[in-house]
């Protein structure tokens, strides 16, 4: 209940009730700020987009999780809308596609294609990262909680240590 009440300070102000005999204003409300929390406005600043939020051609999404746009980059309006396409078309997960070796140490090593089986539902490789992705971090990520690139190894970057 705090942390819900701090939240919402950082929006709403409360303004002080009138004293007895005093006109009050016009309701009960409270008063919405109208300076934007820094937190916010820091990250609605850095993905300008013009019109993303009434229209968005569902094909031009892409497949590939690298070359996916942050999910808080659309507007809010369509940003469920691009949630609900992504899980309707199920994790990018390549299964005829041969899997690059890497070194690491004195081993060579490769994403496996089984790991699909294990881990279907979120699972996801990018091939022109080599790199395996989180489709639900992807999709539900909070750019706003998230503090420095804590999860971007699953969302942005890749996550190569086989």
């Amino acid at each position: 209940n705090q942390f819900i009440k701090s939240q919402m300070d950082k929006f709403l102000i409360k303004l002080p009730k009138p004293k007895d005999g005093q006109p009050s204003s016009s309701s009960n409300q409270p008063f919405v700020s109208s300076q934007v929390a820094p937190e916010v406005q820091r990250h609605t600043n850095s993905f300008p987009l013009s019109n993303m939020d009434n229209m968005l051609d569902f094909k031009s999404l892409e497949a590939d999780p690298k070359d996916r746009m942050p999910i808080s980059s659309y507007g809010p309006n369509i940003r469920d809308a691009v949630r609900r396409y992504y899980i309707q078309k199920k994790p990018c997960q390549p299964v005829d596609h041969i899997f690059p070796k890497t070194k690491f140490g004195e081993k060579m090593r490769q994403f496996r294609p089984t790991w699909f089986k294990r881990r279907s539902q979120w699972l996801e490789y990018s091939i022109k990262a080599d790199a395996a992705f989180c489709l639900c971090c992807y999709l539900f990520k909070n750019e706003l909680e998230s503090r420095g690139n804590a999860g971007d190894s699953f969302t942005r970057d890749g996550f190569r240590c086989w």
